[in-house]
């Protein structure tokens, strides 16, 4: 039985989950492949779906007026259904670092614009990545490069009993999305 102290720390973990995942869903693909990332070495059958829909979520209908958009989408639903299964997969919950810290990045520096940090805006990395002229698939790509290291050391820590690689990964992973953030033009 969980103490009196866990159920407020759960309903926050969901919290966050649910809003980075959400937020993170700003670009194409990015949403969508990292729930691949995060739950292939776990959850697998839970990422298989996601990795059919992908396709549908990079092609956009041409005859749209106005530009292609997708074909399908994770929409407000979608992108905290896998928020939440993210957040249960024991591997996939460390991919949530890297919307956590482009959700966090974006709210802070909305903050120090004077702007509220729920409204939206093309702050996110992805946005950066799309403003150097990056497709939608490569960056989905670069944002599961990003990702990818923590995820890696999450499953080896799990497989091997190697503790150290998940921090390891973790932090190559923090330390890659702050060279991203450097590399990319910002964004007013």
């Amino acid at each position: 039985r969980a103490g009196a102290g866990v159920l407020p720390l759960m309903h926050l973990a969901v919290l966050v989950a649910l809003n980075a995942v959400n937020a993170f869903d700003n670009a194409d693909g990015a949403a969508t492949s990292l729930g691949i990332l995060g739950l292939a070495f776990g959850s697998h059958l839970l990422a298989a779906p996601l990795l059919g829909f992908l396709p549908f979520n990079f092609l956009g209908n041409p005859l749209r007026r106005g530009g292609p958009v997708p074909i399908a989408y994770l929409g407000n639903s979608g992108s905290h259904l896998l928020g939440i299964l993210l957040l249960l997969d024991p591997i996939g919950r460390v991919a949530l670092v890297l919307p956590v810290l482009d959700l966090l990045r974006v709210s802070l520096v909305r903050l120090a614009a004077g702007a509220r940090p729920w409204v939206g805006d093309r702050r996110h990395l992805a946005h950066r990545l799309q403003k150097m002229g990056l497709s939608t698939p490569l960056v989905a790509l670069v944002l599961i490069a990003i990702a990818a290291p923590a995820v890696l050391g999450a499953a080896a820590s799990r497989t091997r009993g190697a503790e150290s690689s998940l921090g390891l990964g973790v932090l190559v992973s923090i330390l890659l999305f702050g060279a991203a953030v450097r590399l990319t033009p910002q964004i007013e």
